[in-house]
């Protein structure tokens, strides 16, 4: 198993939420083994996969270069913004 996998694992145990990097796993069996830390340990699984590869994306420039909602959309700005909490261990 990856250490991906063995990190899930204690970090799910926390009651921590994740945020992976990918590949989350190498095989279907790991990720299996992560689902099941997660969902055991009532945590959320995120993957830090590009949003330019996510579904999201596409459905986003449709409706905001849909020119019946917004006319002629020419420039728009995002902001992401990260609260992160800092703890000693």
């Amino acid at each position: 198993m990856s250490l991906h996998v063995k990190w899930v694992v204690v970090v799910a145990q926390k009651k921590k939420h994740l945020l992976m990097e990918k590949p989350v796993a190498l095989n279907v069996a790991e990720i299996d083994v992560i689902v099941k830390a997660c969902e055991e340990n009532g945590v959320q699984l995120m993957d830090g996969t590009m949003w330019v590869h996510n579904l999201r994306t596409a459905k986003m420039h449709e409706f905001l270069f849909d020119s019946e909602r917004f006319g002629q959309l020419r420039a728009f700005t995002v902001f992401v913004d990260y609260k992160i909490l800092l703890a000693r261990c």
